[in-house]
């Protein structure tokens, strides 16, 4: 044993330090148990997952493709006819209008339909309690850093700049200007099942409007 003192070996029947003086107490010391340490059950979903993202905003603008086409077929039904070209551009309008409709569902809601769906939670400083204005900056950073404003090619490079980022650096430019965190949780068979039936339905829906 050792001294509590000064922390000199003692014999197991010391009464008294022979380097401090102090006298030595005794006590009875119980072993302690074997602690076995437990597996806590977390959620060990990875945290860079841009697939998941890209396919969570998909989902939203598919979604916003419906009310979106009532809102052109009204205001501008020249974009509703054969022409190629206005079938392209019918599809950017539709994607810029989303620009600031999902902040609109980020500050009211704290979620858009795809995010909640793939389970996907984004916050800013902290806090999921987003302002319109907070949200809207971020996504006008998604559609022009991400998505490269609609344009075919350069919205194909920015998409790949933009994942080897998140892939390498664990952050989208947007994000990590805007201190926005963006987690997963585990989405699960049944939301999985659900995606598929609802990007079935879509795509079924366009392509009895060809």
């Amino acid at each position: 044993m050792f001294c509590i003192h000064c922390g000199t070996s003692l014999p197991s029947d010391a009464r008294f330090c022979h380097a401090c003086g102090k006298t030595v107490a005794h006590e009875t010391v119980t072993p302690s148990p074997v602690v076995t340490e437990a597996k806590t059950t977390s959620d060990t979903t990875p945290q860079i997952r841009p697939w998941v993202r890209y396919a969570a905003r998909m989902i939203d603008v598919m979604i916003w493709a419906f009310p979106a086409g009532f809102l052109i077929g009204v205001f501008a039904p020249h974009l509703l006819g054969d022409d190629p070209s206005g079938d392209y551009a019918l599809g950017w309008l539709v994607v810029l209008m989303w620009v600031f409709v999902e902040p609109l569902c980020l500050s009211v809601f704290g979620t858009t339909p795809g995010k909640w769906l793939l389970r996907i939670r984004l916050v800013c400083n902290g806090t999921q309690e987003l302002s319109y204005g907070r949200a809207l900056k971020r996504s006008v950073m998604v559609w022009w850093r991400g998505m490269g404003a609609g344009m075919p090619l350069i919205g194909l490079i920015t998409l790949i700049v933009a994942y080897s980022k998140l892939k390498n650096q664990g952050r989208t430019s947007w994000d990590a200007d805007g201190d926005f965190t963006v987690t997963h949780t585990n989405i699960g068979v049944g939301r999985t099942m659900l995606v598929i039936v609802l990007m079935f339905f879509y795509f079924f829906l366009m392509g009895l409007m060809l």
